[in-house]
């Protein structure tokens, strides 16, 4: 990865809330594909950081749901940046009427190919 995908990556939320686009940074935290190549990225908790940005700005029930996985999630994703979609989807299991959750637990399961 570039110079430039890399620091996309590291501070687009923060860019993106800077910004006033808290809702375009909230939808990024539904996508599997950034909170893997976060967590990837590192430091651990910085999908924490990037969430308690986005909550500063806007709350709302089902991001509160994630950014609350994500947080429990943290010791299993400082030994193994890998465990994120094993520990995300199984936390957020309860809460699938929630669309946004529904949606990004059905992408994780059909990236991993869990049935």
């Amino acid at each position: 990865m570039g110079d430039a995908a890399l620091y996309s990556l590291k501070h687009c939320v923060s860019h993106l809330c800077k910004g006033g686009l808290v809702k375009k940074a909230r939808d990024l935290m539904f996508r599997f594909d950034y909170l893997l190549g976060r967590a990837r990225l590192g430091p651990p908790h910085a999908l924490v950081v990037d969430g308690n940005r986005i909550l500063k700005y806007k709350k709302n029930k089902a991001f509160e749901l994630l950014h609350s996985a994500i947080k429990l999630s943290q010791p299993a994703l400082q030994r193994d940046s890998s465990q994120l979609s094993v520990q995300v989807s199984g936390r957020l299991l309860p809460h699938l009427h929630h669309h946004e959750i529904k949606q990004l637990v059905k992408t994780i399961r059909n990236r991993e190919g869990w049935h």
